[in-house]
């Protein structure tokens, strides 16, 4: 770079001076490192009130630190070879604050005198617009990353940013299972079709779609229920989707519990008003056929019998109608489930026999303690094991019972059939009151077997196939451990 001779442009001092003030950028004049003049701009950067607080100082006199002194000389050394370079260093402005500026020296002469014509640029203001945005740029990308909802963006509806709550969401150990993937990987398929015709219009119209629920499905294969909004996005200069999606899978589990408590209630009032209805002229009738009884001929006993029979079912129907209408005296004793289940399948071996249905009895513990009401808990394991031979047919099975102790905290009791299964989507409604698949059944079985174990705090679980079985899971509490004999 030529040195410029200021005296091709301006012949006089004053015209230099007015020169330098019209640069728009902070403007100095010096002479071997001395200022010897300052545009009004270059007085703003250094913070002085006057011309005279910059002229005749030393341009170390304003270097923040060694190493910006040394910048400063390297500055020199780099003008000596005609380089024009901007430097980056710290200054000490008049009134001690530190500023981030960029500067370049240019050797210039001015009748026939060598002087360094400097120009500098702030950067300190920029500097900290960048480290606030920065700062914003973290703060918020931190609160996305922890966000309880998942919040994801989608290029051509394929993942390219997830959270750590989307991860857990979708059952994934870390991005790579789900960045690069079709959100319709991790979509029922009933909803492909809206999730597509839906994003396009979001991108096309650049409006939100609010609150949606879909069903998405996990990595292991789990179906979730999903609330989602939907808006327009930028990535990488090209039209996307932010989603965010919200987990509501438990809250549709606990709407469906109150509606299922809702409807035992009902139950409950409803059975309570028919069990009144039914038993009193029930109770007359009995007792009429009891006091006519000796006046019926021989041969017509058999059909008076069928009618005490058909009695005794109705009776044994309000019965249960009427538990589980109004709560019941619960007498709490220590017994163990063995001699429990032993008792049951006394009672009920004949009727097994009669369909040609074996029952087995397997345990790995037998000196656990249970603290319940005896005859409810045999109340349960009778409906259940009824339950498993009815669902035999007349060629015969087995209905085998095991029960597991694995710690000290809980009993399980599986009732196991080899009958004719319950159907996948029947599965859900078998625990409502007044479901039955049985042409005699009245539906309360199970409701009341699973209430009587809650208030023992424990649970009934079902797995069935068809044409394979079935399986009951009783988990109850466990009390204690009886001494060993």
């Amino acid at each position: 770079m030529d040195t410029l001779n200021i005296n091709n442009i301006v012949n006089t001092k004053v015209t230099v001076k007015e020169a330098i003030e019209l640069i728009p950028f902070p403007t100095l004049l010096g002479k071997d490192g001395f200022f010897v003049h300052a545009n009004q701009l270059a007085l703003t950067l250094f913070e002085a009130d006057d011309l005279y607080q910059i002229v005749g100082k030393f341009a170390f006199d304003f270097a923040y630190s060694d190493e910006d002194v040394q910048q400063i000389i390297n500055d020199f050394e780099v003008a000596k070879h005609r380089k024009d370079r901007f430097s980056t260093k710290r200054i000490l402005t008049v009134k001690k604050n530190v500023k981030l500026v960029e500067s370049t020296l240019i050797p210039v002469q001015m009748d026939g005198i060598d002087y360094e014509y400097i120009i500098v640029k702030s950067y300190t203001e920029a500097s900290v617009i960048k480290e606030q945005y920065s700062m914003q740029q973290k703060h918020y990308q931190t609160l996305i990353d922890n966000s309880i909802d998942t919040v994801a963006l989608l290029t051509d509806f394929t993942f390219k940013y997830i959270n750590k709550a989307g991860l857990e969401l979708l059952g994934a150990q870390c991005e790579s299972e789900i960045i690069g993937k079709s959100i319709l990987d991790f979509m029922h398929p009933k909803y492909h079709l809206d999730v597509i015709t839906r994003g396009q219009k979001i991108i096309h119209n650049q409006e939100v779609d609010l609150a949606k629920e879909r069903v998405m499905v996990r990595i292991d294969g789990e179906p979730i229920y999903v609330e989602t909004v939907v808006m327009p996005f930028s990535l990488e200069n090209r039209p996307s989707l932010q989603v965010i999606i919200r987990n509501v899978t438990e809250q549709k589990r606990s709407l469906k519990r109150t509606i299922q408590t809702e409807k035992l209630l009902t139950a409950g009032q409803l059975s309570a008003g028919i069990a009144h209805e039914i038993r009193n002229p029930l109770t007359a009738i009995k007792g009429f056929l009891q006091f006519f009884e000796g006046s019926f001929p021989p041969s017509q006993l058999p059909f008076l019998k069928i009618v005490n029979d058909e009695i005794d079912k109705i009776e044994r129907i309000t019965g249960e109608m009427l538990s589980l209408s109004k709560p019941q005296a619960i007498i709490y004793s220590k017994h163990n489930p063995i001699s429990l289940i032993h008792e049951v399948i006394t009672l009920l071996e004949s009727q097994a026999n009669l369909k040609n249905v074996e029952l087995l009895l397997n345990y790995d513990c037998k000196n656990i303690l249970l603290n319940c009401d005896r005859s409810r808990i045999k109340q349960v394991f009778i409906n259940l094991i009824k339950n498993a031979i009815d669902s035999i047919d007349q060629r015969g099975g087995t209905v085998t019972l095991n029960v597991r102790c694995h710690d000290e905290q809980y009993v399980f009791i599986d009732i196991s059939d080899n009958g004719c299964g319950i159907p996948s989507e029947l599965l859900e409604k078998i625990n409502e009151p007044f479901y039955t698949t049985k042409g005699t059944g009245t539906g309360l079985g199970l409701t009341i077997c699973n209430n009587i174990v809650k208030e023992h705090f424990g649970e009934i679980s079902i797995q069935s196939k068809v044409n394979e079985g079935t399986t009951f899971t009783v988990k109850l509490p466990v009390d204690e451990f009886e001494p060993e004999a």
